[in-house]
């Protein structure tokens, strides 16, 4: 009577260590899926905004009578490292100005021809679409070159009240910094 006493109570025990066991395991799995879509949300959220900012510094004047052989001009150069010097304040991986049809005019890049198709973009066309009816979006994460997971924000470069381009901002984790 003692013996199955004593090992109902060692299997009681023990279930309730596995109770417990169980419940920190589904927890720890649900809080780490709601942190990491949390953080996934705000990196979008902050590079959409800097894509916005990105658009009301750059002169879409300027930007709009760029075409392909312009790489050597003044006004390129001028952009470009404009570009580059948010892009390095910022601590952002890549910034490109786009046309609406989607070729590149302006990168923070090197040897990036004007025209040149934004490779990115053909896996965020919804995003991009959204972009052109005057909304901000970003991307789902994607890896890049160096395997680190990377978000691309954009938003609408306007003259006036009408969309003639697209700024994409890529950036990773460090960017939230």
């Amino acid at each position: 009577n003692r013996f199955f006493n004593v090992m109902i109570r060692k299997r009681l025990i023990i279930l309730f260590i596995l109770q417990i066991a169980l419940v920190l395991i589904l927890s720890g799995i649900y809080l780490r899926y709601s942190l990491q879509n949390t953080l996934e949300d705000e990196l979008g959220e902050k590079l959409e905004n800097a894509a916005a900012i990105v658009a009301v510094q750059m002169d879409p004047s300027l930007i709009t009578l760029l075409g392909p052989g312009d790489e050597e001009t003044r006004i390129y150069n001028n952009l470009r490292q404009t570009l580059l010097g948010i892009r390095s304040a910022a601590k952002m991986k890549r910034i490109v100005v786009l046309t609406p049809a989607g070729g590149i005019w302006l990168d923070t890049e090197l040897n990036t021809m004007i025209g040149t198709v934004y490779l990115q973009g053909q896996f965020n066309r919804n995003e991009i679409e959204s972009v052109l009816q005057g909304r901000k979006a970003s991307s789902i994460l994607f890896r890049g070159n160096d395997g680190r997971l990377y978000k691309s924000g954009y938003a609408p470069l306007k003259k006036g009240q009408q969309v003639v381009g697209i700024v994409a901002v890529e950036g990773g984790a460090e960017s939230l910094a």
